[in-house]
């Protein structure tokens, strides 16, 4: 009989961890009546849940070379898109907030 698989002990914490952070942004965007500070708020929201989630898919990228090859690189072409995304967010943030630039046209 084979034996259970275990999950590893961080799942239950970044489980909890994910549904307050959507709970927050989702509280952040339907109960904030401010229009500049939803923005602000979603601005500053955005590229820091984008970098959190760099994280497990870079451990995912780790973890998966016991396995193949390909899947290494596939769970790093994602994690780098990711984090590409993450940094956009990042640079569209600092623009708008900081610099008092419009990001766009």
């Amino acid at each position: 009989m084979p034996e259970a698989i275990k999950k590893p002990t961080f799942y239950y914490p970044a489980f909890i961890f994910s549904v307050i952070v959507l709970l927050g942004i989702a509280l952040g965007i339907f109960l904030v009546p401010d229009q500049s500070f939803r923005s602000k708020l979603l601005d500053v929201i955005s590229p820091l849940v984008g970098l959190l989630v760099c994280v497990p898919l870079f451990m995912a990228a780790k973890r998966s070379t016991a396995r193949s090859k390909r899947l290494v690189v596939a769970w790093l072409m994602i994690a780098l898109a990711v984090l590409f995304y993450a940094l956009g967010d990042t640079s569209w943030a600092v623009l708008e907030l900081w610099l008092k630039e419009p990001p766009f046209p």
